[in-house]
């Protein structure tokens, strides 16, 4: 139900704010002014009730994912909050109004709204041209979308929100080799069987056997029965949607509704198969999988949609990865069999920037895929990533804190040849890292040979890598802190899988290694030998 300002005259002057190409405000004289902008992107108009105060409010635009965690050209807003006045009919005095003029794109993006820390919409598509309204309720704790263009909001904040329905409806399930070995306490059965009196139990364990791997894969081959509840929603909206958002909206339904369930075959269930499973069973169970997902997604997205999506490219690089192992097949040749053209190029550039890391040869593998790409951004990328994987290159020059928080360009610390240390305060991987194999050998080795070690913390919490500098570094060796903006231009340029990360410079700053082996202390030592070696 509107609100009606009963003012004589001045009820023509109300405001309804319908953001078009054409005219960014409709104003009545004693609104604020906002100017005109002078390109062509989407307009954000917003109402914000924040009686909390919750933290500074963001927009974050993402025109490209690279992959999982490695975005680029990626844009923030911090939007300017106003006041409403009574001719725009924002008339509570705890709510602020904003608008937010996109980048300019020819291609449908990802943007997120977050305060403070907290995400209101996360990655959510928004489209060239778009003009919405978003209303964020803090105080009734709802988000409400509208303008021309609101439908596609509504549609995607509808589907997640059934998403997350479901999630909450069904209990979490454990996988386990032996679920009874859990419950080492009588309190510990005797808490889960209370759950169960609560609507039901919200903890399941599953047992690890032949059964499980049947179910999985029979999930699989009938995932199309599982979608249908968010296909019946979306088709609600069918009317008020172009096809092009259409496609690109069910492409991302689809690409979140199976990820999950295909990446858990890539990095669990196809390594574990051959324990349950002779030759002859794990060949049938092997062609089950390779038929289900060569069949897969189901309807047929458009190559558009495919250079957008976020979630259906991390579904279906997944899918790819497990058909290279099905088939015993290099991952090239099996994404040529699939894709062409710029899709294929994306979906290289995924893969590489996940996945490189893991070949001794990076610059041999970096060589056949750049003989066959031609796109921008994805080819550009994939240049890139050579300065992040094959030594060769100075290090990048970023800022670092030290101690006592003065801050100053890593270059200062050029002259001598040194093995730098990543970590971050809460990594036991880094904790155990530096304990038992990069100091020690720094004490034993590298010290007596002239080579220093410096320790990076890319902690954002100051506080807790001043607490921590015991557990993860030693007081002997310089350590430093890298963290906001330029901790993000390192971990993008050089697709930092995980922590901890060691690099190891020259005296002029010149990158030799970009990690020693970590199997054995002895690899890790005749790793450090070969590249002191050749410098």
């Amino acid at each position: 139900m509107k609100k009606l300002f009963l003012i004589s005259s001045l009820v023509l002057m109300t405001i309804s704010i319908f953001l078009n190409r054409d005219e960014l405000y409709a104003q009545a004289v004693a609104s604020p002014a906002i100017s005109q902008p002078n390109n062509a992107g989407p307009l954000i108009y917003g109402e914000l009730l924040n009686p909390d105060s919750l933290g500074d409010l963001r927009i974050v635009f993402t025109p490209y994912y690279f992959a999982k965690r490695h975005t680029a050209r990626q844009e923030e807003i911090f939007p300017k909050l106003e006041s409403g006045t009574f001719f725009d009919g924002v008339v509570d005095p705890r709510a602020k109004k904003f608008l937010v003029q996109a980048p300019s794109f020819d291609r449908p993006i990802h943007f997120s709204v977050l305060l403070g820390k907290r995400k209101l919409l996360d990655n959510y598509i928004l489209f060239p041209g778009d003009s919405i309204k978003i209303s964020i309720n803090l105080q009734d704790n709802f988000l409400m979308f509208g303008g021309p263009d609101g439908a596609g909001l509504e549609l995607q904040y509808q589907l997640d929100r059934l998403k997350h329905q479901k999630e909450f409806e069904l209990p979490r399930t454990i996988l386990t080799a032996n679920p009874e070995a859990i419950f080492t306490e009588k309190k510990y059965r005797d808490q889960w069987e209370a759950q169960k009196t609560v609507f039901g139990a919200r903890l399941e364990f599953e047992e690890l056997n032949k059964d499980v791997f049947d179910k999985k894969i029979s999930e699989l081959e009938r995932l199309d029965s599982t979608i249908f509840p968010y296909l019946a929603l979306a088709e609600k909206f069918g009317n008020s949607l172009t096809l092009e958002k259409k496609d690109l909206i069910l492409l991302e339904l689809y690409g979140s509704h199976y990820h999950p369930l295909v990446y858990s075959f890539y990095v669990f269930y196809f390594s574990e198969m051959p324990r349950f499973f002779n030759e002859k069973e794990l060949k049938v169970m092997h062609e089950r999988t390779r038929s289900a997902l060569v069949k897969f997604p189901g309807p047929k997205f458009s190559k558009q949609a495919q250079l957008v999506s976020s979630t259906w490219m991390d579904m279906e690089l997944a899918r790819l990865c497990v058909l290279s192992l099905i088939e015993n097949k290099p991952f090239l040749d099996i994404l040529n069999s699939n894709h062409s053209g710029e899709v294929a190029d994306r979906l290289a550039t995924a893969f590489l920037t996940k996945d490189l890391g893991r070949y001794p040869d990076p610059k041999s593998i970096l060589s056949q895929y750049l003989a066959q790409m031609k796109y921008s951004p994805w080819k550009d990328k994939v240049l890139a990533l050579k300065s992040a994987t094959v030594p060769g290159e100075p290090i990048i020059d970023l800022e670092l804190e030290d101690l006592k928080g003065d801050k100053f360009k890593f270059s200062k610390l050029f002259g001598r040849p040194t093995i730098i240390y990543y970590y971050f305060s809460t990594c036991t991987f880094s904790a155990r890292y530096f304990k038992e194999m990069l100091f020690p050998l720094y004490e034993k080795t590298a010290k007596a040979m002239g080579v220093d070690l410096i320790a990076v913390s890319v902690d954002e919490d100051r506080n807790l890598w001043l607490a921590q500098l015991d557990e993860f570094s030693d007081p002997s060796i310089p350590t430093y802190r890298m963290f906001g903006a330029p901790k993000k231009i390192w971990y993008e340029h050089y697709a930092v899988r995980g922590y901890p990360k060691t690099i190891f410079i020259d005296s002029a700053g010149i990158i030799k290694s970009f990690g020693l082996s970590r199997k054995s202390y002895g690899e890790f030592e005749s790793d450090f030998l070969k590249v002191v070696k050749g410098l």
